[in-house]
């Protein structure tokens, strides 16, 4: 059913279902018969022609929503009705050569992607492939196809099976050809892009997980350090308090305002020589 939208596919569609309908059938649509002399018996090859005409016109009916057919009802002639139909949907011939250049523009700038295997990346293809030869001007041929099949393959990935189907007679060559040695290639080589997205996205969680350790290492350590520098503080505190309290056995006590060691038993420890320099105030040791 046309509903008034992407009449190349419905058109591909209905010549097919003709085609399987009756070879004559389709020959009423695409070509057209003679028309009958007026005022004049039939022949019967005349009679056999007006047949397959109704049969290919009451097809063509059936296949349009009520819109289309309000706009195409009144042709009596399936080859006529049909031109119609291609006349409203395709356009005229300079309309079919601006869009023409628009198709072509996609075409040239068709690129395979990374995540997708030789026969999504065809999938996408023969669509721009299929509208092109949809307007009539310049068709692909399937060795074209197949020429631009290898031209967008992946170097890096299909390279080799490029470099020797190129060593072929493309001339002769189908998609079909083509890709059935390009899907051998990948089974052979084990192309996957899916399987190379997934690792490669678990060799990034890998490398985050590694990252998180090594941050994790450089607190531990940081800690470990202050850890280690309060031992040693603590160390020295108590050293320090063990030995004021042996002075102060001796009678030595330490004058926090004067900042000076005193002795009960003799002068002050600011008024004795040094034994080494010979300077008052030094703390000999």
């Amino acid at each position: 059913m046309f509903e008034g939208d992407d009449f190349p596919y419905w058109k591909i569609q209905m010549e097919s279902y003709l085609e399987a309908c009756d070879v004559k059938c389709l020959k009423a649509v695409t070509e057209g018969f003679n028309p009958p002399a007026k005022d004049t018996t039939l022949t019967p090859l005349e009679q056999e022609n007006e047949k397959w005409n109704a049969k290919a016109k009451n097809h063509i009916f059936r296949g349009l929503c009520k819109e289309v057919f309000n706009c195409v009802r009144n042709h009596k002639n399936a080859h006529e009705l049909w031109m119609e139909l291609c006349a409203l949907h395709e356009g005229s011939k300079s309309e079919r050569e601006e869009h023409f250049h628009l198709v072509m523009h996609k075409l040239n700038t068709f690129e395979m992607l990374p995540k997708e295997n030789a026969n999504e990346m065809y999938s996408r293809l023969n669509v721009i492939v299929e509208e092109l030869n949809g307007l009539r001007l310049n068709k692909m041929s399937p060795a074209d196809v197949a020429r631009k099949i290898l031209c967008v393959l992946l170097i890096d990935k299909y390279g080799h099976i490029v470099t020797m189907l190129h060593q072929g007679d493309l001339s002769t060559a189908t998609p079909t050809s083509i890709l059935g040695k390009i899907n051998a290639h990948e089974m052979y080589m084990h192309i996957n892009p899916q399987d190379s997205s997934s690792s490669s996205k678990k060799e990034k969680d890998l490398a985050l997980k590694a990252s998180h350790k090594g941050k994790i290492k450089k607190i531990e350590v940081k800690s470990s350090t202050s850890s280690d520098d309060d031992t040693t503080i603590a160390l020295m505190v108590r050293r320090t308090t063990k030995m004021l309290k042996k002075l102060n056995k001796n009678g030595v006590n330490f004058d926090s305002k004067k900042k000076l060691f005193t002795s009960s038993k003799r002068k002050p420890i600011s008024e004795m020589d040094c034994y080494n320099y010979g300077e008052l105030g030094h703390l000999a040791h």
